[in-house]
């Protein structure tokens, strides 16, 4: 409910989601609580850097059967190779070689709590980096998120 008054802005009425958008976020939930549990005895056996790095290299086969490198639907310029390698390393790789390396240190079901920040940092930071304005319903959006990302840790 937090969530969805931050993205409505409080108005429900500017809250469009196509059923593929739905489909896709119910799919996203679900792949984030499967490989915050599955690969726990496979990064005990063979660490952070060895799963992260096949699963992106196995990721990106199939990726690349769907969608080929080489059918680029734009203009390839220096800059935005630059900017798609960024995006690559820093928030892609990075990302998942720190979330499952934290997974030896705190539990699976802490981990996946903690991603709830995600929306209450980009909140966040659209204030400060775009001079948002935040109105009531997406301040009760927030105190909501973080109410329920504190009980859920207490509970864990």
């Amino acid at each position: 409910m937090g969530v969805t008054l931050i993205a409505a802005k409080g108005k429900l009425a500017n809250l469009i989601a196509s059923p593929a958008a739905f489909l896709w976020g119910i799919g996203s939930a679900i792949s984030l609580a499967f490989y915050s549990i599955q690969p726990r005895r496979l990064l005990a056996e063979h660490g952070s850097i060895a799963v992260v790095g096949w699963g992106m290299l196995l990721g990106g086969i199939a990726a690349n059967i769907i969608h080929p490198i080489w059918k680029v639907d734009g203009m390839v310029t220096l800059a935005s190779v630059l900017q798609i390698f960024i995006v690559i390393i820093f928030g892609t790789a990075c990302s998942f070689l720190i979330y499952l390396s934290s997974l030896r240190y705190i539990s699976s079901a802490l981990a996946s709590v903690l991603t709830a920040f995600e929306p209450i940092l980009a909140t966040v930071f659209s204030i400060f980096i775009f001079q948002l304005r935040f109105s009531l319903p997406e301040f009760i959006g927030f105190l909501l998120v973080l109410g329920a990302i504190l009980f859920l840790q207490k509970t864990l």
